[in-house]
């Protein structure tokens, strides 16, 4: 495991996919470890950009999986 290629979680990633095809998303689900944010987009300005884009307003939703005591998100749109 320790040689596995691992590295930040982008979770903007699935929400910009949504934007780049104008797709409309009730809501975005993202399971990641601990990570919550790699990327040139945060989560939240992300979510923020659906509704001039697509006419839709979705919603977030990020799991962290791991327990380690520092992660956190916060999402507001």
């Amino acid at each position: 495991m320790s040689e596995l290629p691992f590295g930040g979680t982008d979770c903007a990633l699935s929400m910009l996919y949504a934007l780049e095809r104008e797709r409309e998303v009730d809501v975005f689900v993202v399971y990641t470890d601990s990570e919550t944010w790699a990327g040139d987009v945060h989560p939240a300005e992300a979510l923020r950009r659906l509704p001039a884009r697509v006419g839709h307003r979705g919603q977030a939703r990020h799991r962290g999986m791991v327990s380690n005591g520092f992660s956190r998100l916060a999402l507001t749109a």
